[in-house]
Order: C-alpha cells, then sequence, then structure tokens
C-alpha cells in the first residue's frame, strides 16, 4: 500500500477519508468478515480458560429476565454474550440478533461464521474509515460538542471484539452496551467504553528510521498491532509464541494477537527494517480523539503532534481500540499485543467470582490503580519483557503507563523508585522548570486540571532526566491523563478538552526536544496513540442510563446480579438432596444442600447458609426452612402426592426453582 503525502508537510488542508455506506440488512450480518469454506483441520475454538464465563443452561432464565429489564432502560442499546450451551456468540438488540461461532485454521488464524440471524441486525455499519475527521464527525453528529447517533455510527470487527472477552474466566455472564454518548458511569459531557467508531479509534502515528516520512495510510490497524510493530522496529528477537488458536509459530512476543505492520510504512528506499531503530518512545495521550488531534494540528495549535506526523507515517484510520474501550484494557494490549480477553486486563473493574469482590482500579481510588501488572496473564509478554529478553541490561521504562510489567522502571507498578530517587534532583528540576509551560488560566478555573497537569508534568520531567543520560533507555512509554479528564468533564471538542491537549503537546515537545538536543531523534522510534477515543455525552439526561435501576427491578423479580462497568454477573446457587427423600405417604427429613455456583479459588464451591428453602407437594403441603452454616437445610415432611416443587431464595441469589420426584411407599 503506497502511502500518500500527508497534507501538514505541505500546509495543505486534510485529505479527504473514504467513507463506506452503511451495509444493507440482509448482507451486514458478516460485519465485515468474508464468509467462506474453512480450510481442512480447523476446528471449533471455545473460550480457552474454562471458568463461569458466558450464560449457561441454569444461569439462562436469570440472566433472559435481567436482559428483559435491560431493554426496558432507555440508556441500553444492545447486549453481548457467550452462550455456554451450543458455544455461541450473541450481540442482541430490541429489535434482532446475531449469533456467530469462532474457529481456529491448522495456520493459526481465527474464522468466525455467523451461524444465525433474527429480525434487524443489531450493527447497521462496521465500515472503519468513517468519521475520521471533525467535519465527518460534526455532520453526522449534528453540531460539534453532540454524540453520532448509531444509524450514522459504525461498530468495526464486533465479532473478533466480543469473542476474544470471553476467553477470560473474568469476563461476565454478558455485557450491556449503552447507547450513543449516555454513560452516566462517566459523569460529564464525554464518555467511552462502548465499541462505537467515536469511542473506538485512537490516532497513531509512527515516526521511525526507515518509515516513509509526513505520510498518510489507509491501511486498518488494531491495538493489538502496535506492540508487535515497535518490537520489529527494535529488533527484538522472535520467539516461539502462539495466539488464542494455540497453534505454535515464530513471532515477536510470545503471545500476539496482532501483527506488525512496519513493513507497510516503509519508505521504498531505506525501508522500515527489522531492528532499524535504537529505542522507542511511545506517547499514549489517554482518552485523546483523533478528530480532536487532526483539527488541532490543522489550526497550528499542536505543533509537536505536527512534527511527529512530519517525520513519520500516520494511519488515517488510526488503530481500532478492543472492547471494552476503557483504559485498562487498552493499555495492556498496546504493551502486549494481546486483547483484554488474554491479558486478563479484561476492564477497569470486574467482580471476581474467587473471591465474591470487585476488583475495582480506575474506580476504586489511586492505590487500586498500583501494581495491576501481578493481575496480567503470565502467558502474555509486555513490550517491556520481549526487549529485556532481546537485549539484556538495557533499561525501559513505563511512566505512569497502567501497563509496566517488566519495566526496570514502572510508577504504576512502583518497581525502580531507587534508580528515581537517585535522580530525584534532576527530575525536580526539570519539574519546576515545566511550570512554565501550563496554562495557568486553566489550571486555576477547570476542574481536576491541576491533579492531572502534576501527574503528567512529572512523567515529562522524568523522561528528560532519562532520555538526556549518556546511555537512554530502550524504551520508554509515556502516559498523560489531562485530555482524558477534560474530555470527561467537558467533552473532547469544549474549550478544556482542546486546551487540554495542547498543553500535553506541549509536555510531548519537551521529550522530543531532549533526544535532539541528545543527538538521538534521528534513530529513534516514536509512536503516538491513545487508548481509546472520547465522545460528547447526550446532554438530555432522561436519554441517559437507567440499567441500575432496570437490575434492581430483575432482582426483585428473582434475577439477582453484580454489576461492575458494564459486565453483568449473575448471581446462582446448585442445589442437591442429600440422602434419600422419604417416600410418599411417610414421615422423613428431606436435605437439601446449597452451594454457590460460581466456584472459589481452589475449585470448590462455597456453601450457602441463610438460604430460605420452601417444599410443596403435590396435594399442596408446603414445609419450609433455612440452609445452617454447611448449606443443607433438613425438613421433616410428610408428602402425600408427588413431584415435591422447591423453592430456593436468598437475599445476594437468584431466586431457584425445581422438582424432586416423589418415591412410592
Amino acid at each position: 500500500m503506497a502511502p500518500t503525502r500527508a497534507p501538514w508537510a505541505s500546509g495543505g488542508a486534510l485529505p479527504p477519508t473514504r467513507v463506506g455506506a452503511p451495509l444493507p440488512g440482509a448482507s451486514a450480518a458478516s460485519l465485515g468478515y468474508v464468509e467462506g469454506e474453512l480450510p481442512p483441520g480447523s476446528r471449533r475454538l471455545l473460550p480457552l480458560q474454562d471458568g463461569d464465563q458466558g450464560i449457561s443452561a441454569s444461569e439462562r432464565p436469570h440472566a433472559e429476565q435481567a436482559i428483559k429489564r435491560l431493554f426496558e432502560a432507555e440508556g441500553v442499546d444492545m447486549v453481548a454474550m457467550f452462550n455456554v450451551v451450543g458455544g455461541t456468540y450473541e450481540l442482541r438488540s430490541r429489535t434482532g440478533f446475531i449469533r456467530w461461532e469462532r474457529w481456529a485454521t491448522p495456520t493459526g488464524e481465527v474464522r468466525y461464521r455467523i451461524v444465525a440471524q433474527g429480525g434487524e441486525n443489531p450493527i447497521p455499519n462496521v465500515d472503519g474509515t468513517i468519521l475520521a475527521t471533525i467535519e465527518e464527525e460534526a455532520a453526522a453528529a449534528g453540531g460539534i460538542g453532540k454524540p453520532v447517533p448509531k444509524q450514522h455510527n459504525s461498530y468495526p470487527d464486533m465479532l473478533a471484539r466480543i469473542a476474544q472477552l470471553f476467553d477470560n474466566a473474568r469476563a461476565p455472564e454478558f455485557v450491556y452496551i449503552p447507547t450513543n454518548g449516555g454513560d452516566p458511569n462517566h459523569p460529564g459531557a464525554g464518555s467511552h467504553g462502548i465499541p462505537d467508531m467515536v469511542q473506538s479509534r485512537s490516532p497513531l502515528v509512527i515516526a521511525a528510521p526507515g518509515v516513509a516520512r509526513g505520510a498518510v495510510v489507509d491501511m486498518r490497524v488494531r491495538h493489538e498491532d502496535v506492540a508487535p510493530t515497535v518490537a520489529e522496529l527494535l529488533g527484538v528477537h522472535p520467539v516461539l509464541g502462539t495466539n488464542a488458536t494455540g497453534v505454535q509459530r515464530t513471532q515477536l512476543l510470545r503471545w500476539q494477537d496482532g501483527h506488525s505492520v512496519a513493513s507497510s510504512i516503509e519508505d521504498g528506499r531505506t525501508g522500515a527494517a527489522y531492528g532499524s531503530a535504537e529505542r522507542a518512545i511511545i506517547f499514549t495521550i489517554d482518552g485523546m480523539s483523533q478528530t480532536a488531534l487532526l483539527d488541532e494540528v490543522k489550526a497550528g495549535r499542536a505543533p509537536n503532534f505536527a512534527r511527529i506526523m512530519r517525520a513519520g507515517t500516520m494511519f488515517r484510520n488510526g488503530s481500532l481500540a478492543e472492547y471494552p474501550t476503557v483504559t485498562w484494557a487498552n493499555h495492556n494490549t498496546l504493551m502486549t499485543g494481546a486483547s483484554p480477553g488474554h491479558t486478563g486486563l479484561v476492564n477497569n473493574s470486574w467482580w471476581d467470582r474467587t473471591t465474591q469482590t470487585e476488583r475495582l482500579i480506575t474506580d476504586g481510588g489511586w492505590k487500586n490503580s498500583l501494581r495491576t501488572g501481578q493481575l496480567m496473564d503470565p502467558k502474555v509478554e509486555t513490550i517491556y519483557e520481549a526487549v529485556e529478553r532481546s537485549f539484556p541490561g538495557a533499561r525501559t521504562m513505563a511512566v505512569n503507563q497502567p501497563s509496566g510489567r517488566g519495566a526496570d522502571i514502572d510508577i504504576l507498578g512502583l518497581h525502580g523508585i531507587p534508580s528515581l530517587l537517585a535522580n530525584a534532583a534532576k527530575i525536580a528540576v526539570n519539574f519546576l522548570r515545566g511550570r512554565s509551560t501550563i496554562d495557568k488560566d486553566a489550571e486555576a478555573n477547570v476542574d481536576d486540571w491541576k491533579s492531572s497537569t502534576q501527574q503528567d508534568l512529572a512523567g515529562t520531567a522524568i523522561g528528560e532526566a532519562y532520555f538526556s543520560k549518556a546511555t537512554p533507555p530502550k524504551l520508554g512509554v509515556f502516559e498523560y491523563t489531562l485530555v482524558d479528564s477534560q474530555g470527561h468533564r467537558h467533552g473532547p471538542h469544549s474549550e478544556a478538552g482542546r486546551r487540554a491537549l495542547q498543553q500535553v503537546d506541549r509536555q510531548v515537545g519537551r521529550v522530543l526536544d531532549t533526544i535532539e538536543k541528545r543527538g538521538i531523534a534521528g534513530s529513534t522510534a516514536i509512536v503516538l496513540t491513545a487508548d481509546h477515543g472520547m465522545e460528547h455525552q447526550e446532554l438530555d439526561t432522561a436519554k441517559l442510563g437507567g440499567w441500575f435501576e432496570a437490575l434492581d427491578r430483575a432482582a426483585a423479580d428473582g434475577a439477582k446480579t453484580k454489576e461492575s462497568t458494564r459486565f453483568v454477573y449473575v448471581r446462582s446457587v446448585d442445589w442437591k438432596v442429600v440422602g434419600a427423600v422419604p417416600a410418599a405417604g411417610t414421615s422423613g427429613e428431606l436435605a437439601i444442600a446449597i452451594a454457590n455456583d460460581d466456584a472459589a479459588a481452589d475449585g470448590s464451591h462455597p456453601k450457602v447458609p441463610g438460604a430460605t428453602v420452601t417444599v410443596r407437594d403435590g396435594a399442596g403441603h408446603t414445609w419450609s426452612g433455612v440452609s445452617d452454616a454447611d448449606g443443607v437445610v433438613h425438613l421433616p415432611i410428610a408428602a402425600t402426592a408427588g413431584p415435591l416443587h422447591v423453592t430456593i431464595e436468598h437475599t445476594d441469589f437468584s431466586t431457584e426453582q425445581g422438582t424432586i420426584p416423589l418415591p412410592t411407599a
């Protein structure tokens, strides 16, 4: 694919973006995937981890009741799930559904096959090239500062993005997807988390030795492709690895869902050769909208971002974030080449079935954001670990980056503190000098400006200190938070959102100045990207949310759930008869044991005390009792007609019903 010349190289306007028409309902079932014959030897690919994720037969009634109530809520658009019975994935709206299977080919490719569609296709468009400029986004939304309605939006690669999530045992029974721009989980004017194009597109620019300068390419790129691309530019040693199919392959990272795109952006003369860069710097601007970025560059208000674009290649369609489009899930995908369902960082929070507690990260305070690398699957390799494997002793840095496992200096992982303390004086000088780059008016008048600014400024000061050394780091990854915080508060296209982007541009410029003064800019790969996009929210609060109330109504119906950042976990129990059932016309004890359907870490199912068990025979006689500390209820019964109807109720679990055959005397 030949790159085109970028507008900022000559001062012209942005080139037009290809716009795909919405797919007709009948042909949209493929969701962008070409269906055909599967190669001989292909096999069905079920979730990789054997956990309780997805909807089982016993959970189905409770899940359906909760889904019914959710679709009564104004703010719920779709529900995604894995069906344990049948091994299929499903995306459902109020007016239709699609169901598909996932397959593995003998060569290690993942394929998808639609097996059923009913009613209207939940996804009207899967074009990953639309809404790439501010003009297109504003036209589709009906003006700046509004969300893009579903009928004008797009949802690319949904089969893959849904299926990967359920590979992990931390995944829920099902996920609800809010309507566009309607998510009070994120109070304020901006949000992210859903898989639409605006929230899924992250900017991506790569500048490196051998990469085309000032160019734009149309190719589709996903977050899983970023780490392999950086690994190739650095010359990371290939390793025998795998992906979701389990097929062993020679690749750059031990687990690799993506692939390197370096060869697609070479300049045609020297080429983006393997190992062409001596080091790499990755700037991840949390929550940065591509359309806002390009508009600021076009207006000349982001000179340092433009500087990276002039030195390298921009991907016109950005990089597609994984689902869910949230911070921790996607930062860890960017740094590993593995999707959230494979890293184990499936969301910003989730319900931990093994401990029966909610695992909070970003929503649980600063302390919960620390050392989250311990939650990553050990089979996955980070880019830091790959660099250490290939270049023993080379320094790597994760500066305020939510994915830093294996880095010599990992701020959020609390690793490398002695080195930071040894350089504290220089970092402090850089920090104080950097105050001159701060937007003082915004800091004094805009919510959350100061706290995010201090964090970003400290990260820049650390970068300046280390990249000015005689031996600079092999890899430095910098996370900037101000754009995300202001995007949530005021929206990505607000004045505060734009000023935040301009301020972060100045911080990035200071790191670029450092490597230029050091004389290493020409041998350094620079990557500019984000973890996800940001979309303005609906201003009419009557159209927002409603799902918490909906789940409360489901609980009143007997379907108890736990919700964690749009993930819904069904709370249910298993029960069985202990010993013999007294025969009809006789008196005796009926013992029923009740256990949590969710298994503990050791695989056992915890006993459930305090459950009210009611048994009614065919003649209308009723007996009731409460389960003891061992989760067993002992009922003295004298049934005369069968079967026995059992109802189990508990404040924390869904109501279970069933029958027991009544033996004859």
